[in-house]
């Protein structure tokens, strides 16, 4: 008879605990962006609006429920693209898996800089008034301490299992 080999994360399929990442991930900053606008008296639809004009420009603010909707899918399909990402990283290199909270907590770090400074100035959006040092300090904490973990967690964790000897996902 074979001995069956210690479940490794490497067991679980690598797209689902990206899935998964992206969606609980997806879902806590998304929550937190929806719940810091609506303490400004910003509507839930505005906030997804916001993020389908990345794409769309201000055309996005015309569109009701469809630009909100293209929206959330562009929000889960950047988070996607981190989880990915990370997923990434943590298979090349095994400290970072071994590491999960040095590994969100950088992760997050790379999250808030590429969107802050990169991709959204890039994008269609138009320009926000400047944030407030304490709305830029809840965001870089909500993707550092919060985001960027739940994304390495779930991604070194899967079905609660311990990453092979190796270190691998």
């Amino acid at each position: 008879m074979v001995s069956q080999p210690a479940h490794s994360c490497s067991d679980d399929l690598p797209e689902r605990r990206i899935l998964v990442a992206s969606l609980l991930a997806g879902a806590v900053d998304l929550g937190y962006a929806l719940g810091i606008n609506a303490a400004s008296g910003v509507p839930p639809i505005r906030v997804l609006q916001y993020i389908a004009s990345g794409l769309m420009g201000t055309s996005a603010f015309h569109g009701e429920g469809g630009s909100a909707a293209i929206g959330l899918a562009v929000h889960f399909g950047l988070m996607a693209l981190f989880a990915g990402g990370v997923a990434f990283a943590m298979h090349g290199e095994p400290r970072l898996a071994r590491h999960p909270w040095l590994t969100g907590v950088l992760g997050g770090l790379v999250l808030y800089i590429v969107m802050t400074f990169v991709a959204v100035p890039l994008s269609y959006a138009p320009p926000l008034p400047p944030a407030s040092l304490f709305r830029q300090v809840a965001e870089l904490a909500v993707h550092v301490a919060v985001v960027g973990p739940i994304v390495a967690f779930c991604l070194l964790n899967g079905c609660a299992r311990k990453p092979s000897p190796s270190g691998r996902c």
